[in-house]
């Protein structure tokens, strides 16, 4: 190989890590969400909110504002206020992806990121508990809390995580246990594949669904009344009564609980894409994707369909001459649904104005039938 090639090719490699080590990989603030979360949601803040195409209009900034500070003092309307003006002045650190997650056993939510000025995000919560009776900031070593109606704020120089007040805990108690999750040396998020696949999507918004958990939850909720066979006499009998994935199972071989979800969604200019996908925890889950494929017709021939706003409007609303097919009609042109292969399907929206993102169109299509 001559030298120039290899110069041109170790160059390039050496671009790719440095663009792909700064945001492709599970970040140590993942410690803070409890490894048996349900669900685990990453967002992009700043492309999100450039996505929606915030901050460009000033008019509906200012309504945004005007309603977020209804009712607060004065000094706490100054306060929002200059956080809406520059986000920066909150303390947090937005360029790094925020993680949401919720745990539906033990009915806790939360949030975790970086901090950008501990002082100012500490600023801020001191102001918003005066105006909520809560008190100040406490302090512990290196750590800063504080309950505001229930929810429990922690963080530090580095990081920031949000949850729902404990019943058992001291919120002092709470915030050493929380900070204890971040010091440990072990990362059961960088161990996860479909959490690492997540940290590896481009997307505004990304998802992790636990399997197992997601089984527990439909047969808990809904039980007998998702999916069942019905007799001559219209009953069901008690040992056929069974959820919709327990017939996924039966038919196809196909349990979700040997594999997690990740859904990826990216918006570009009239698109909107949503890529919902398997990964399999175990071999049997290696095996079942395998079986996904031969079901949906694998990569060269796998599903596609195309649908254009009449016939998906019909599909959902009766009336032809209906509000809400209007708005559609004038927003969304058409709906395509495609499998990828690997147990990857991809549904793409595609609106009517191509100079706007989805979201930015939605908006404007809103605030023109609202008249603002």
């Amino acid at each position: 190989m001559k030298k120039t090639n290899l110069f041109l090719m170790l160059s390039m490699l050496f671009a790719a890590l440095i663009l792909t080590s700064c945001s492709k990989k599970v970040p140590d603030y993942a410690k803070l969400i409890p490894a048996d979360a349900d669900v685990v949601v990453r967002v992009d803040v700043r492309q999100l909110a450039a996505k929606c195409g915030f901050g460009k209009d000033d008019k509906m900034s200012g309504k945004l504002e005007k309603t977020l500070t209804q009712g607060l003092s004065e000094k706490a309307q100054k306060k929002v206020a200059a956080v809406m003006k520059s986000p920066a002045q909150l303390g947090l650190d937005l360029r790094d992806p925020v993680l949401l997650y919720f745990c539906r056993e033990r009915g806790e939510f939360g949030m975790a990121g970086t901090v950008y000025k501990a002082d100012r995000f500490a600023d801020f919560l001191n102001v918003m508990g005066e105006e909520t009776g809560s008190g100040k900031v406490s302090k512990t070593d290196d750590l800063n809390y504080i309950t505001l109606s229930d929810v429990l704020f922690v963080f530090n120089d580095d990081w920031f995580f949000v949850t729902n007040q404990s019943e058992d805990q001291t919120p002092q108690a709470q915030a050493k246990a929380i900070a204890k999750r971040y010091a440990s040396e072990k990362n059961p998020w960088a161990e996860n594949e479909a959490f690492r696949r997540v940290c590896k999507k481009g997307g505004v918004m990304q998802a992790y669904v636990n399997g197992n958990k997601l089984y527990q939850t439909v047969y808990e909720l809904f039980g007998e009344y998702t999916c069942y066979y019905v007799d001559e006499s219209g009953e069901a009998p008690a040992d056929e009564v069974t959820t919709v994935f327990d017939k996924l199972n039966d038919s196809q071989g196909i349990d979700v609980r040997n594999m997690d979800g990740v859904l990826d969604i990216s918006m570009e200019r009239a698109e909107l894409k949503l890529s919902l996908e398997a990964v399999p925890c175990n071999d049997q889950g290696r095996c079942q994707v395998a079986k996904i494929d031969h079901l949906l017709g694998g990569k060269k021939h796998g599903l596609y369909m195309r649908m254009g706003i009449d016939l998906l409007a019909a599909s959902l609303v009766d009336d032809p001459d209906d509000y809400v097919l209007g708005f559609l009609r004038q927003w969304i042109h058409y709906v395509e649904l495609k499998y990828e292969g690997d147990a990857r399907m991809t549904y793409r929206l595609v609106t009517r104005d191509i100079t706007k993102t989805p979201m930015e169109s939605f908006i404007s299509l809103c605030k023109k039938e609202l008249g603002l």
